[in-house]
């Protein structure tokens, strides 16, 4: 008696594709950063550009601004690193309602 082996054929076994999740649309950060040359010349426009992107966390460099004048606009909070001199200065402004962690600046950092 002559036994027959079942001939198998080679299954391909397909793994399931991996779905990449898209980041969830609440943790999606507006951001503008800027070299205003100048903030307090510019706050007509930055006002404008608020009212259409709507931004989270606004960075502006050479903001100019003096420890006595101010140009946060409604709904921030404000972080400054002024100088005395008339050039130069550094202004975060953050949503109200943002949840934020401050970074100290190192002592050797300007």
């Amino acid at each position: 008696m002559t036994s027959t082996m079942p001939t198998t054929t080679p299954v391909l076994v397909r793994r399931p594709k991996q779905r990449r999740s898209k980041p969830s649309t609440n943790m999606a950060v507006r951001l503008l950063q800027w070299n205003a040359n100048g903030i307090l010349g510019h706050c007509q426009e930055l006002q404008q550009l608020l009212a259409t992107y709507n931004f989270d966390v606004i960075c502006i460099q050479e903001s100019f601004l003096k420890p006595d004048k101010d140009c946060c606009p409604m709904g921030y909070h404000s972080f400054r690193s002024d100088r005395p001199t008339a050039k130069g200065s550094l202004v975060t402004f953050i949503r109200n309602g943002l949840i934020y962690t401050e970074a100290g600046r190192p002592a050797d950092m300007e």
